[in-house]
């Protein structure tokens, strides 16, 4: 038995809600993907991936493919500000809330 039973209720309590959240986005995501492979199920749209994603051509077409543009060329900085450092109060009430024990803490 822990000192701070609380502070494991509030850990479990966060980590239900955030469960309860993943589970939400991936339902979202499962219709989204489910409602693409109805879309793709047509011949039209077989035809459209395979030429856009494939790069398949009809016998008789002649295939053209663009190298080295400049937008590619360029190098890809990542322009995320830092964290700031999590202040001791933060800490101090995260201990006591259990936050500090939750999964994405």
């Amino acid at each position: 038995m822990s000192m701070f039973p609380f502070r494991e209720q509030s850990a479990l309590e966060a980590n239900i809600t955030t469960t309860q959240t993943e589970l939400a986005t991936i339902r979202f995501q499962n219709a989204q993907l489910e409602a693409e492979a109805e879309a793709l199920a047509g011949p039209a749209e077989i035809e459209k991936v395979a030429r856009e994603e494939l790069g398949y051509v009809f016998p008789g077409e002649t295939p053209y493919v663009v190298v080295g543009t400049r937008a590619l060329d360029e190098p890809v900085v990542d322009s995320t500000p830092l964290s700031p450092a999590v202040p001791w109060y933060s800490r101090i009430i995260d201990f006591f809330t259990g936050r500090d024990l939750s999964a994405d803490a």
